[in-house]
């Protein structure tokens, strides 16, 4: 297993947490990485359930990282020099290497979803809320007002998310 920036012994969260320039303007609240972790696993670290769409894979551990997900972080070609994390399945497993790798898909999910807005010649400043979206695979929906979120992900996110942050 190779994990650079963040490793199985401890989440050093300074070490993931500033990724880059807007993240010194917009950082990642702890509280959102536990409501989505609540909202994808209910804080089931065992959880290993198999997709609805086979190019996934199954979705694994606490942040329901599917076997595509951990493809593509372990990818040097696509993932940032110094910044990829080569998980197998079994060690995805792991809620440590399940978080670290999570909290790295989110941010790749942010640029994602930045570059959705872009797309749709919409001038939004991307959110983590945004982030969420994208990694819940509803945001191009919501853009699109096209089958916007029809299992009510992003509520149930922003109820749990709400509860944590005590407003």
């Amino acid at each position: 297993m190779i994990i650079k920036k963040c490793t199985l012994g401890g989440v050093d969260p300074r070490d993931i947490l500033s990724f880059d320039e807007l993240e010194a303007k917009d950082p990642l609240d702890p509280n959102l990485v536990k409501a989505l972790i609540a909202s994808e696993s209910s804080f089931r670290p065992e959880l290993n359930t198999p997709t609805n769409r086979k190019k996934l894979g199954f979705a694994r551990g606490l942040m329901q990282l599917t076997d595509d997900t951990i493809s593509k972080l372990s990818d040097q070609k696509t993932e940032l020099k110094d910044h990829f994390i080569n998980l197998t399945a079994a060690e995805a497993m792991d809620p440590s290497a399940n978080i670290c790798a999570g909290v790295r898909w989110l941010f790749m999910k942010r640029a994602g979803a930045k570059e959705r807005f872009v797309k749709a010649k919409l001038d939004h400043v991307v959110t983590w809320d945004d982030a969420v979206a994208e990694y819940k695979g509803v945001l191009k929906g919501i853009i699109e007002n096209k089958n916007p979120d029809l299992k009510q992900e992003m509520p149930k996110f922003r109820a749990l998310y709400k509860k944590l942050v005590g407003s």
